[in-house]
């Protein structure tokens, strides 16, 4: 099960990865694009999501080369952050933080969408993809009205 999981998390990087590089220069468009794609892993593989995230592995005990391919798919997230902390667009907290932040919410929209709870606003992987976007600027933007 380790070397399955193992490569889920390479592909589940190199997708999200592949993403984010069509936005070279703008944090904002790779954050979206990346996390686009991790929606989109998990609902089209919700086994694999399952087995990579659902606790099915004991991660603390995992042979190296998953516990590697799983950091590296944070790492992902960590570098998209920073990219966005150094062009100011990012608020300037702890990287770790906001990683944990993001990914919680994306992961838990992922596994909303791939669980049927979302059926009405995400039954075509188009409607994933637009919903996934539109959580994703929200994200972004925050949910605090601001004030004038």
């Amino acid at each position: 099960m380790a070397a399955i999981a193992q490569v889920g998390f390479e592909q589940l990087t190199d997708h999200a990865g592949k993403a984010a590089s069509l936005h070279e220069g703008d944090p904002c468009k790779q954050f979206v694009a990346a996390s686009v794609q991790y929606i989109l892993f998990g609902v089209r593989n919700p086994r694999m999501a399952q087995l990579l995230f659902g606790g099915v592995i004991n991660m603390r005990a995992a042979p190296r080369a998953l516990k590697q391919s799983s950091w590296a798919a944070f790492q992902l997230v960590e570098t998209i952050i920073n990219n966005g902390k150094r062009t100011g667009e990012f608020l300037d907290r702890d990287t770790m933080e906001l990683a944990v932040a993001t990914w919680s919410d994306i992961h838990g929209l992922a596994q909303l969408i791939s669980g049927g709870c979302l059926s009405r606003l995400a039954a075509t992987e188009r409607q994933v993809e637009t919903l996934g976007e539109r959580v994703c600027q929200l994200l972004l933007t925050g949910i605090l009205k601001r004030k004038e």
